[in-house]
């Protein structure tokens, strides 16, 4: 079901941009199909398809971009979305279709990410578990947020999802 208000082409790159959250914030290496970096929709076929680019130069699509660049950088910085540690959180995914995971660095190294995906067309207010006090970054939404007690409430909206690290110094 689609919710009012939200295009057919902004649902398909909200449902698109949920499976690359999961994709980068999973165990293992991600890979993308060729022009999935920006939301191309082109068919899928093993004849000659050229991708295309002029995509990039609407606002939806450019975000898009931006957000996959940022979900790469975060596996780039974070050892713990490079490791195989990964914990689920007991979730009620038939009730609420959200998913939450963590994913933590090997022994000796301090890092740490934590995660919730949004599979369903209503918003979720899910908390994350992080591992500790602080301020911890969001890829996704580019946004930060500072933890007293180690729990963020998250606002997701429908097929959407957040990548939280610790906010990286500079």
């Amino acid at each position: 079901e689609r919710p009012a208000g939200m295009s057919v082409p902004a649902m398909a790159l909200a449902k698109a941009l949920a499976g690359l959250i999961t994709l980068f914030a999973a165990p293992g290496t991600p890979m993308i199909y060729a022009g999935q970096e920006f939301g191309e929709d082109a068919p899928r076929t093993i004849d000659f398809q050229p991708l295309h680019w002029g995509k990039l130069l609407q606002k939806a699509h450019a975000d898009y971009s931006k957000i996959v660049t940022r979900l790469i950088a975060a596996r780039r910085q974070h050892p713990a979305l490079r490791s195989d540690h990964i914990e689920f959180y007991v979730d009620d995914f038939a009730a609420e279709q959200v998913v939450r995971w963590k994913r933590y660095a090997e022994p000796g190294v301090r890092d740490y990410a934590t995660v919730a995906v949004n599979f369903g067309g209503r918003p979720r207010r899910p908390f994350l578990q992080v591992a500790w006090p602080g301020e911890w970054y969001d890829a996704v939404h580019d946004r930060s947020y500072q933890t007293n007690d180690g729990c963020i409430e998250i606002e997701l909206g429908p097929w959407d999802g957040v990548l939280v690290t610790p906010a990286v110094t500079k």
